[in-house]
């Protein structure tokens, strides 16, 4: 996708399941999700080249288009509730439409995001953001002179280059990570994709780009946008008679006298593909394209797909085979509650550490002391199990600790007799 706004728009509405996989995000203007509001949402080895890339002006942030008063970050997450006029399904119904069901609550959602790039052309930066012949002195920012409030302009323009999560959503992401909810974020790059065709071809690129969006802020300096912005092509070699689907000037643009639009379409002359950043989820390289069989053959020869299919099922709270168990490597260090708690005589606990390390996982009564050490020693990556033998205890709380690498967790079990 290339030069598009809001890429999924779905304003004020509940996702109840959004998958977006191997896709690459080039130049858009726009956020990549209109909504905040998910119930399980993966954003998975995706390319994205200067996204949200016109920034926010300081009116537009604090007028009421999100409820904290954040900037629209790429991966953007809020609060399922009903005080921000948010529409669920009516099974999300707790009674009445102001009380949601508790599967919404936070420590119940899925959010998975690995393996993405997010990119930024320096030049961009340096010839646009950080440019003296865009910025205005007097504000120390680029401006905007759109009068949302009917304010006396300008405005200072923000986020920009656009954020990957506004400090909302990575208090989210802190607060309802592994142990105490699905939120889970690793894996971003912010390395140059290196695609065959760039981003933005050169410095010229850059002014068109900054003169376009300057003048859709209403700045009086950029009182005309280039013609190559009128064509609305921003993206590969910026010449729109190598664009797909041109129709050789059937039809026309008044201003330009270029081919208007797209008549038909066919493949894209220009070609995103990278192949220096591959993926841990399924050894492909991130955004590769994989719209059909012949595509996916020619990528993924050698790629253990069961292996694939194990981790998408861990990651979307799908059950496990045991073969698939013994074999997955955890996404990430974690320690299981024991079952059965409360237990007589004996329990299992269970954690996962993905890499070989160093493991110690101890028993320790209430004022601390160490009753037992169950396991102690390198341990190969993967979801292990140990049976805790309470026969010579008294009944009673204790605790369970796990170090792994620099992991650490204690959680409390209960023996009743």
């Amino acid at each position: 996708m290339t030069t598009g706004g809001i890429a999924f728009f779905q304003k004020n509405q509940l996702t109840e399941f959004a998958y977006i996989n191997h896709n690459t995000f080039v130049n858009n203007s726009g956020t990549l999700l209109g909504s905040p509001y998910h119930h399980r949402l993966f954003i998975t080895q995706n390319i994205f080249m200067n996204q949200n890339w016109v920034g926010e002006d300081s009116l537009v942030r604090v007028s009421g288009q999100d409820p904290d008063n954040q900037f629209t970050s790429t991966i953007n997450v809020d609060t399922n509730n009903a005080t921000n006029g948010l529409v669920v399904q009516g099974k999300y119904y707790a009674g009445d439409s102001s009380h949601y069901s508790p599967l919404l609550a936070l420590n119940k959602l899925q959010v998975y995001i690995s393996d993405n790039i997010n990119f930024y052309s320096p030049s961009l930066i340096s010839g646009y953001y950080n440019s003296n012949k865009y910025l205005l002195s007097s504000l120390h920012a680029l401006p905007s002179y759109l009068t949302w409030s009917f304010s006396a302009a300008p405005f200072p323009i923000e986020n920009v280059p656009g954020s990957w999560m506004n400090s909302r959503t990575l208090a989210l992401f802190a607060a309802y990570g592994p142990g105490n909810g699905g939120f889970l974020e690793m894996r971003t790059s912010t390395a140059n994709p290196g695609t065959l065709t760039p981003g933005i071809a050169d410095s010229s690129v850059v002014d068109f780009m900054a003169e376009w969006n300057q003048h859709e802020w209403g700045d009086p300096r950029f009182p005309f946008s280039p013609p190559v912005c009128r064509t609305r092509f921003i993206f590969g070699d910026y010449d729109a008679r190598t664009l797909p689907g041109i129709d050789n000037g059937v039809k026309t643009d008044a201003m330009t006298s270029a081919a208007a639009g797209i008549a038909k379409f066919t493949d894209f002359t220009e070609n995103f593909s990278q192949s220096a950043q591959i993926s841990t989820i399924d050894g492909l390289p991130i955004g590769a394209l994989i719209w059909d069989d012949s595509k996916l053959a020619a990528y993924s020869s050698g790629i253990d797909w069961s292996l694939v299919n194990a981790r998408y099922r861990a990651w979307m709270g799908m059950p496990l085979s045991s073969t698939m168990e013994k074999n997955l490597a955890p996404p990430l260090y974690s320690l299981a509650q024991n079952y059965p708690n409360p237990f007589n005589p004996s329990t299992m606990i269970r954690y996962g550490i993905p890499e070989r390390s160093q493991v110690l996982l101890s028993i320790y009564n209430t004022i601390g002391q160490e009753i037992g050490v169950l396991a102690h020693g390198e341990e190969e990556a993967g979801y292990h199990e140990v049976r805790f033998d309470a026969s010579a205890l008294a009944s009673g709380v204790y605790f369970y600790r796990l170090q792994a690498g620099s992991f650490v967790q204690t959680k409390k079990l209960l023996l009743v007799k």
